[in-house]
This record gives C-alpha cells, sequence and structure tokens, in this order.
C-alpha cells in the first residue's frame, strides 16, 4: 500500500496550541483528513467536514520563497498555515493531493490560489496615485496658463505605463481566484516543475 503524501513543516504558536510539541510537524493527508504529528508523538486532526475554505500560495521574502496552504476552520477566526518549510516537492505532492481530496470530498468548499490583496493594493495604489498626482499637476498648470505644464506629462506617461502591467501581474499572481480543479494548485507554486 502506497504511502500516504505527507511533508515536515515548522512547529508554530498556531500549531503548538493545538497541542504539538517539538520544533517539528509532519502533516500527512488522510482520507477525509489531515494528520498533524508533533516530535513528541502528539497528534492533532484536522477533519474536511471542519473547513470553511482553503486558499493555497506562497510569500516571497528576503529568505526566499515560502508555499503554503491556509485552512480556515469553522468556528475560528484566523487560518491555521501548513507550509512547506522543510522541502518543496514533499510539500507540492502534497498540496496537489490535498486539493484532489478536497474537490472530491467537499465539492461546495472554496478552494482558492493566491496571497491576499496586499500586494496588489500597494501595487495599484503606489502607481496610481502617482498617475493621479501628474494628472493633477499637468491639469493645474495647464489652466493656469503656464508653459510648465508639459514637463508632467512624461511623469504621467511613465507612470500609466507602468500601473497597467505591474498592477495585472500583481492581480493575476497574488491576489485570491477560486480554481476549478487541482492541477491549479501546481501551476500557482512556485518552481514547481512536473516530474
Amino acid at each position: 500500500m502506497p504511502q500516504p503524501p505527507q511533508f515536515v513543516d515548522r512547529n508554530d504558536r498556531r500549531l503548538r496550541r493545538l497541542g504539538l510539541a517539538g520544533r517539528q510537524v509532519t502533516v500527512t493527508l488522510g482520507e477525509r483528513e489531515i494528520l498533524l504529528t508533533g516530535e513528541a508523538g502528539s497528534t492533532a486532526r484536522i477533519a474536511f467536514a471542519s473547513l470553511t475554505r482553503a486558499r493555497f500560495g506562497f510569500v516571497e521574502g528576503k529568505s526566499g520563497t515560502y508555499p503554503f496552504v491556509r485552512l480556515w476552520l469553522s468556528g475560528q477566526d484566523r487560518p491555521l498555515e501548513l507550509g512547506g518549510g522543510y522541502g518543496r516537492q514533499p510539500y507540492y505532492a502534497f498540496a496537489h493531493a490535498l486539493a484532489a481530496a478536497l474537490f472530491a470530498a467537499r465539492p461546495d468548499l472554496a478552494i482558492e490560489t493566491g496571497d491576499g490583496y496586499f500586494t496588489p493594493i500597494l501595487v495599484i495604489g503606489a502607481f496610481g496615485a502617482m498617475a493621479l498626482f501628474c494628472t493633477g499637476m499637468t491639469l493645474l498648470l495647464l489652466l493656469s496658463g503656464s508653459e510648465d505644464w508639459t514637463d508632467f506629462l512624461g511623469a504621467l506617461a511613465v507612470s500609466l505605463a507602468l500601473l497597467i502591467p505591474l498592477g495585472w501581474w500583481s492581480l493575476s499572481r497574488y491576489a485570491p481566484r477560486r480554481i476549478r480543479r487541482a492541477d491549479e494548485v501546481l501551476r500557482a507554486l512556485p518552481g514547481y516543475k512536473p516530474a
């Protein structure tokens, strides 16, 4: 019988609240649950029936790219985050198998990819503010009869030229979106290479 998909994750504050001890947690996919096992043998189970949403994504930082799955449990306001802290390929196999199992067991569940709306709002807000400032200054100088109004046209053109592609890029890369098939999870994870 094949071994169920599993990976090793770092133990953090939220996992310790579930009673898991040690520095590492082994995350194993069951038939209708996720089994978390701490180094000292303590276990916690997350039943698929208790999930309200699952989001697969990644976070980019100074130390690299960190893939994760956030699981919203009924009755809790903050999601539980599990990630590929100690090796990507075992996590990627687990993520694909989890998405397939969730689609089979819970077709009504919201299964998404993405990180959140912070990055798209930041990118669009920054370049949008620059475009609005340049537009306002151009109109102000134009209406006041100054001949310097053309000085802001270059900055306006650059801000608009950057706003559209960078806004689209940030929305398509980071904004949460619902998926329809399990293989869409793998395409959303960084560095995934099919075997």
